[in-house]
């Protein structure tokens, strides 16, 4: 036996004739079970017997009809068995299924269980004078008909097959109770003495198409007592034969169908509605699983956290109720999931991070990309659509904004380095862009850009600026010596003419040094009266050099040089720049030299024209 069920897979099934989650008959198990049951008969009582000719008629309905068969009274008188006994003839259903099994025209089983034809009981009007007739007529066919033993056979087959057959179905359908005897012990004592009293050959009856659900009503038992019947001429006057035969094989054939047709619909009635409330349950799952999709009552924007994955999924669990009449609506559900999660997607992939989060918008979200976007905004006014575009419309803005950074910076700077031509005018206009940007972490790499851009074109600003400075100092130097050197001239001219006060030893040069050299011996002689200063002399010349603009109050100092004649010599030299003639002149040069002074004269030259400074 199988463990699983072929049509919906539910398992454990085995033992069981017919799945208990769909009602599918397990024909592998229904065939062990016969086989086992095959194994364990009397075989010898039916050896002659061929079930299969009864394999759609319900063993339920058929084990019934036998018990109450085979406790039918001895004395039932049988009606008598014509071509289409008056049992069948009197049951409309009976009659057409002998019909149909006989390849002869007429209304189908299925027609007159769609018009609601019932079984009906004998006629209560059967005079018996009609008893008579009948019971004559019975007689002079068995007279004239001889008995042939393979056409008993062929009758005993049929009607014994059918109770197999029904024994078999039932067990494959859970109807036959568990008190139940085996199908080998239903065959009623009727049917044996058919064996020995019927002389017509009956065919077997095939079954072609499954008879349709409608239950069949039982004949009801006649209940009034038949007329008195005439009493026919003494020369036709038969010994009537039991009809205990046919009226058993009559009754199982109607019980059969119509017990069959009854518990087949009961069983296939309550799998249709057992099927019907599973398909509406998981109809309903599907719906649930799919609203969950849903942020909103409205059904417009999808939670965040749902995967096109788990979509396919539920796609999978709807394709099989394509036949329901509700499937277009949960697909119709299914497809707007889809399309919109697939619009989400690709508006988020625009992003560094997703910017439709359920039913918002991440204004922080940035396009980090400068290409246009070639996404076009949905042209219907729904909240999603109205979220979509909005979206659509950052990314665009972004991307704009982007491009323009990206040009102004390559313009200072390609490549991973500062541009050779960069100049600090492209630079700020660069940086102004960039500052647009939002915060991101394209912005974050345009800036650490610029950032070394500003950092090469403050190095080479100080370079040039350190450069002009020095070539302005060369040429203010420069000049300078060019004025020194025309003092130096005009001092020449006068040298000349020295007066007789001077030293012969002065001697003048363009260096701007001392014009008379220092004796250190005479300086050591710091007492000597040589060094004093005649009355008025120092105060004199100091003066006349700050009128000349030599020197400044305080600005100046006076060293000892040497001695001649009894008469001291002193250098005057300028301390700070803040005289007229120290204008230009670096501190570097301090202290410098002006004048050498006779401290008893007053007489004072240097290296100038004027006799001071050249």
């Amino acid at each position: 036996m199988i463990n699983k069920c072929p049509q919906c897979g539910f398992e454990p099934v085995a033992e069981k004739m017919i799945c208990p989650n769909c009602g599918f008959e397990i024909k592998e198990n229904i065939a062990q079970k016969i086989e086992e049951q095959n194994e364990q008969k009397d075989t010898h009582k039916n050896d002659n017997i061929t079930w299969s000719d009864f394999k759609d008629v319900s063993i339920g309905s058929v084990m019934e009809t036998f018990n109450e068969q085979h406790s039918l009274k001895d004395d039932e008188e049988p009606k008598k068995e014509s071509a289409e006994p008056e049992e069948l003839s009197e049951n409309p259903i009976l009659s057409a299924y002998i019909r149909q099994h006989k390849g002869e025209e007429g209304e189908s089983v299925e027609e007159l269980i769609a018009k609601g034809t019932q079984v009906q009981p004998e006629a209560d009007s059967a005079t018996d004078e009609q008893e008579d007739e009948k019971a004559e007529q019975t007689v002079s066919e068995e007279t004239e008909q001889p008995t042939d033993p393979e056409d008993m056979d062929d009758m005993t087959d049929v009607t014994a097959e059918t109770i197999e057959a029904e024994s078999l179905s039932a067990e494959g359908t859970d109807l036959v109770s568990e008190t139940e005897e085996p199908a080998e012990q239903i065959v009623p004592s009727e049917i044996e003495e058919t064996e020995n009293e019927t002389t017509q050959s009956t065919e077997p009856l095939e079954t072609e198409e499954p008879i349709q659900e409608t239950p069949v009503e039982e004949p009801k038992e006649q209940t009034t007592d038949p007329a008195p019947v005439q009493e026919a001429p003494e020369q036709h006057k038969k010994p009537r034969r039991s009809r205990t035969p046919y009226v058993a094989a009559a009754a199982v054939m109607v019980l059969g169908v119509g017990g069959w047709l009854f518990y087949d619909h009961q069983e296939k009635v309550a799998a249709a509605k057992a099927e019907a409330q599973r398909v509406s349950s998981a109809l309903e799952t599907i719906q649930g699983q799919l609203d969950q999709f849903y942020t909103d009552k409205d059904n417009q924007f999808i939670k965040e956290n749902k995967s096109m994955a788990e979509l396919e999924t539920i796609n999978a669990d709807l394709a099989p109720y394509k036949k329901e009449k509700d499937y277009a609506a949960l697909h119709k559900t299914y497809e707007d999931i889809k399309g919109k999660m697939h619009i989400v997607d690709e508006v988020n992939q625009l992003f560094d991070r997703p910017i439709i989060v359920g039913d918002q918008l991440d204004k922080k979200a940035v396009n980090l990309s400068s290409e246009a976007v070639k996404l076009e905004k949905p042209e219907g006014q729904t909240p999603f659509d109205t979220l979509v575009a909005q979206a659509i419309d950052q990314a665009s803005n972004q991307a704009n904004a982007n491009q323009q950074a990206d040009e102004a910076v390559a313009k200072v700077y390609q490549k991973d380095q500062v541009a050779k031509d960069a100049t600090r005018k492209n630079y700020e206009a660069a940086k102004e862009k960039v500052a647009k940007l939002p915060d991101s972490s394209k912005k974050e790499a345009l800036t650490a850009a610029l950032k070394q851009v500003d950092s090469s074109l403050t190095k080479k600003e100080t370079a040039e600026k350190q450069a002009a400075a020095k070539k302005a100092a060369e040429a203010k130097a420069a000049e300078a010596k060019k004025q020194a050197a025309a003092a130096q001239a005009k001092e020449a001219e006068k040298q000349a003419a020295l007066p007789s006060e001077a030293s012969p030893n002065m001697q003048t040069n363009s260096n701007n040094q001392p014009i008379l050299g220092t004796v250190p011996s005479d300086v050591a002689d710091a007492d000597n009266p040589a060094w004093q200063w005649a009355p008025g002399v120092k105060e004199k010349v100091l003066a006349t050099c700050i009128a000349r603009g030599y020197i400044v109050e305080g600005g100046y100092t006076l060293e000892k040089v040497r001695i001649e004649n009894g008469e001291g010599y002193y250098n005057l030299f300028a301390t700070n720049t803040r005289s007229k003639l120290m204008k230009g002149i670096s501190d570097d040069a301090l202290p410098f030299y002006l004048v050498t002074i006779n401290c008893k004269t007053g007489y004072f030259r240097g290296n100038g024209s004027d006799h001071t400074v050249r």
